[in-house]
C-alpha cells in the first residue's frame, strides 16, 4: 500500500507540475496578445505627418471618425477622408494622395508674410515622379492629353516665400491634377495671387493677415473620365482659405468649374459643406464642433477685402 501510495504522487505531482507549465504558456500569450495590442493603439489618432509616406492604415490617416492632431500647416486638422488615401509631408505642404486616382485628394500648406524672392521664378522643366506613392503619376502621362499638370501646391506661391527649394519641391506627381488650361492660367491662377500676391501688386493675404492656410483638390462628377494612363478628370476644382480673426477662425471657400470661366472669382463662392458632400472629405476635424459647424457653413458674399487685390478681379 505505501507504494502504490507513493506512486500515485509521483503521478499526481507530475500532472500539476505539467499543469503548471502549460498555465505558464498561456498566460505568457496572453500577454504577448495583449502587449501587441497596446502598441498598436498608442499610436495618435490622426497625429501630424513625420516621414516621406504613411499608408492608408498608417496614423496620420484613422478615418473619417478620427480627428486629425494639429500641425503648423493645418492647426483645424488634416482632412480626413471616407477612402484611404496615403499622405505625403513635402516640408511646406501636405498631400493626401489618392492611388485610384493616381492624384492628390487634397493638398494643405500654410503662407505666411511679405514676399521674399522677387523676379522671375527659374521653374525645372519636368515634374519629378513621387515614388514614395504606391502608384505614382508620371510626368509623360500629360503630355498631349489637352491638359495642364495643375499644381494645387502652387509654385510661386512656394517659390516668393521660401526660394528655390521650395518651388521645386512643388514639382513633383502627387502635386497635380488635369485642368483645363484656361482655367489653371485664369481664373485658378487670379485667386492663387490673392493668396500669395504678386510683384508689383502687394503681398496678398498672407502678407495682409499674417498666415493663412489653404486646401484644394478636385471634385469629382460620377463616373468620371480618365487620362490614358489612368489619372481622374476633375469636374470642378475646389480651395478653402482659411486666416485668424483676433483668435477666431474665419474662411472662405471656392469651387470653379474645370473649364475656361468668367466673371468675378466671388461668382464661384460656396460653403465647405458643399464641398465635403461632393468629395467624402470632412475638414477642420480637430476643432471643436461649434466651431468646425460654423466654418462648414460659412458662405460669405465676397472674398476678403484688400486694395492690391482689385487688379486680379477683373472679367476675362
Amino acid at each position: 500500500m505505501t507504494r502504490s501510495r507513493t506512486g500515485n504522487g509521483s503521478v499526481l505531482l507530475l500532472v500539476a507540475c505539467l499543469a503548471l507549465v502549460l498555465l505558464a504558456i498561456l498566460v505568457f500569450l496572453a500577454n504577448s496578445k495583449s502587449g501587441t495590442a497596446g502598441v498598436s493603439s498608442s499610436a495618435p489618432s490622426g497625429s501630424a505627418p513625420t516621414g516621406t509616406a504613411a499608408g492608408p492604415t498608417g496614423p496620420e490617416n484613422p478615418g473619417p471618425a478620427g480627428a486629425t492632431q494639429p500641425t503648423k500647416l493645418a492647426p483645424f486638422g488634416l482632412p480626413q477622408s471616407t477612402r484611404p488615401l496615403e499622405i505625403l509631408d513635402k516640408t511646406h505642404f501636405a498631400i493626401g494622395y489618392d492611388d485610384d486616382a493616381l492624384e492628390p485628394a487634397w493638398v494643405v500648406y500654410a503662407l505666411s508674410g511679405p514676399i521674399v524672392e522677387h523676379g522671375h521664378e527659374k521653374r525645372p522643366g519636368r515634374f519629378a515622379t513621387d515614388t514614395a506613392v504606391a502608384h505614382p503619376s508620371q510626368h509623360e502621362d500629360y503630355s498631349h492629353s489637352g491638359f495642364d499638370r495643375g499644381h494645387m501646391c502652387p509654385a510661386f506661391a512656394e517659390w516668393s516665400r521660401f526660394g528655390t527649394d521650395g518651388m521645386t519641391a512643388t514639382f513633383i506627381t502627387s502635386n497635380i491634377i488635369p485642368q483645363v488650361h484656361a482655367l489653371n492660367a485664369g481664373r485658378w491662377e487670379d485667386l492663387e495671387s490673392c493668396i500669395a500676391g504678386r510683384d508689383g501688386m502687394g503681398d496678398g493675404w498672407a502678407g495682409a493677415y499674417g498666415t493663412v492656410w489653404v486646401i484644394d483638390g478636385p471634385v469629382f462628377a460620377g463616373d468620371a473620365r480618365r487620362l490614358p494612363a489612368g489619372e481622374k478628370i476633375p469636374s470642378a476644382c475646389y480651395m478653402i482659405i482659411l486666416r485668424q480673426d483676433s483668435g477666431a477662425w474665419d474662411d472662405v471657400a471656392v469651387e470653379m468649374p474645370n473649364q475656361d470661366i468668367s466673371g468675378d472669382l466671388s461668382d464661384y463662392l460656396v460653403t465647405v459643406r458643399r464641398i465635403e458632400g461632393e468629395t467624402g472629405l470632412s475638414f477642420f476635424t480637430a476643432l471643436d464642433a461649434t466651431a468646425r459647424a460654423r466654418l462648414e457653413d460659412n458662405k460669405p458674399t465676397a472674398l476678403w477685402p484688400h486694395e492690391n487685390f482689385d487688379a486680379r478681379h477683373r472679367h476675362r
